[in-house]
């Protein structure tokens, strides 16, 4: 009878009952399905899902590289960025994915920081789910960028109503400069956790990286609302509403900037915009 490779490695290198693994295994309608038997096992609750991942990473069983927490620490030691190998169809990453942590807004040539999500105003939906998320943005931070999407993807289905999984997913999918995926997972995500304001800045970010400058004037809208504001949502929500031709709410918005913002690069931007617009 075929066997997948992650019974046969739980098998070797698990602490399971050899006798409870073998019970799991005949619950499965297809006894090769690697992934029914680690979701089986997690629902059973003999392995957390962030261990069946860290274990699943350990022994090279994503078909992928070579054992990726050993070489993590290595990458940690020497600063090296490893590559994969090769990657699955469910997700959507090449090894060829740079990370890139400004992004340029077409039109005006506007050239931004991406924001890192504050992980810390959300809660925890469990320790395995803090876990993961953590893991994934240390696979970021050292550049394994398909194991990062790996962990996240897994984890949006092990935990659906995770926020944080959600928002690490759409700054991965960003700072890869894969701009329409990161806005259709991003805008998603946003419809399911409507209030969440990483999410409304992220998707009005990303619109403007799209050239959808009518759709990011809603989300800075919202954003210029709140009663905390940063002061660069005005700059944005005022470059979007001139790319719409809404001159006077731009001019107003610019001037919210100069008068808050303290980035002098951005505020020199925004005297040249306002030159161009304002009447002499």
């Amino acid at each position: 009878m075929a066997t997948s490779r992650l019974y046969q490695v739980l098998s070797e290198h698990s602490k399971l009952d050899p006798e409870v693994l073998d019970a799991l295994q005949a619950e499965l309608e297809d006894p090769s399905d690697g992934r029914a038997l680690g979701e089986l096992i997690v629902r059973r609750g003999l392995m957390s899902f962030y261990e069946m991942m860290s274990f699943a990473l350990k022994h090279d069983l994503f078909q992928k590289t070579e054992a990726v927490l050993k070489r993590m620490a290595e990458a940690r030691k020497h600063h090296q960025v490893i590559k994969p190998q090769q990657h699955v169809s469910r997700y959507k990453l090449s090894e060829d994915e740079k990370l890139k942590e400004e992004v340029t807004l077409p039109g005006r040539s506007l050239k931004l920081t991406i924001p890192r999500p504050n992980l810390g105003r959300y809660s925890a939906i469990s320790t395995d789910e803090k876990q993961v998320v953590e893991m994934a943005v240390e696979l970021v931070n050292i550049g394994q960028l398909q194991e990062a999407e790996m962990f996240l993807i897994d984890a949006s289905e092990e935990f659906p109503n995770s926020v944080r999984v959600k928002v690490v997913l759409v700054w991965l999918y960003f700072m890869c400069q894969q701009y329409k995926l990161a806005r259709d997972v991003c805008a998603k995500a946003q419809r399911e956790h409507p209030s969440d304001i990483n999410l409304v800045e992220y998707l009005g970010l990303l619109e403007q990286s799209l050239g959808k400058h009518l759709s990011a004037v809603n989300h800075y809208q919202r954003l210029t609302l709140l009663p905390k504001v940063k002061p660069v949502w005005y700059l944005l929500l005022g470059l979007s509403l001139e790319h719409a031709g809404l001159r006077q709410d731009a001019i107003i918005n610019y001037r919210m900037y100069v008068n808050l913002g303290q980035q002098e690069e951005l505020i020199h931007y925004v005297n040249q915009r306002l030159q161009v617009l304002v009447p002499q």
